[in-house]
């Protein structure tokens, strides 16, 4: 090859070289990073003291104390907890009112029962009537629903607005304190709790009145006219 040919090949190397970069244009510089301020943490929040359905390990606070203090075996130095947020509420919410404490059952023969007992609640309530209701499932297993199983089948089936509490024992070593204090107020209070929907009456004064058996209907004659008289005593 001509010393010619080789000189012509290198400049058109070259010269496409040259033109591809003029192209290209040089790369571009990085742009400088801006300065960060700096990041202020999140506050942390403040727990409520509110125990949620779903099982927060938040701790319930105490109930409010009894003002005037409960004496230790009052049935106003007790407490339970609530049906659906587990809220920790003293009897002595209730002093001064008139008790009906029922414990209840969704699919028992003595669940219509729920019916009477909201129908007290309303008529008496004003009155200063409040009834109990605690879910029990000791009997024939007819409680085996969630605490939202059970208020929802009470709201909707029989318009429950009284109170209502957690799944209790009412027998054994496991009942729950409120009904080892109903059954330890005389000989007439008693024995263990035979079936769901037993009921106590309990005066303005936090004494026990009277004690009912399961099959007897809140509205009788008796329960009523006992509700009557001690909303009477003052």
């Amino acid at each position: 090859m001509s010393k010619r040919v080789v000189f012509c090949a290198l400049s058109a190397i070259v010269a496409a070289v040259a033109c591809s970069s003029a192209t290209e244009g040089p790369s571009p510089s990085p742009a400088p990073s801006a300065t960060s301020a700096p990041s202020t943490p999140a506050p942390t929040a403040t727990p409520t003291g509110t125990t949620a359905p779903t099982g927060s390990t938040t701790p319930e606070p105490p109930p409010p104390a009894c003002n005037p203090p409960a004496k230790p075996d009052e049935l106003y130095a007790l407490s339970a907890n609530t049906l659906i947020l587990s809220r920790n509420q003293s009897m002595c919410e209730y002093r001064g009112k008139v008790m009906l404490i029922v414990n209840v059952a969704s699919y028992c023969g003595n669940t219509p029962q729920y019916e009477g007992l909201q129908n007290l609640y309303k008529k008496y309530g004003p009155q200063g009537l409040v009834v109990l209701g605690f879910p029990s499932n000791e009997f024939g297993e007819q409680e085996p629903g969630t605490g939202q199983d059970i208020k929802d089948f009470c709201e909707k089936t029989y318009g429950v607005e009284f109170p209502m509490y957690e799944k209790i024992e009412t027998n054994g070593p496991n009942a729950h304190p409120i009904y080892k204090w109903l059954k330890s107020q005389g000989p007439e209070f008693a024995g263990d709790i035979d079936w769901n929907f037993a009921k106590f009456l309990v005066g303005r004064d936090g004494k026990a009145v009277k004690r009912y058996l399961n099959g007897d209907l809140p509205e009788s004659p008796e329960i009523v006219a006992d509700i009557e008289a001690a909303l009477a005593r003052r």
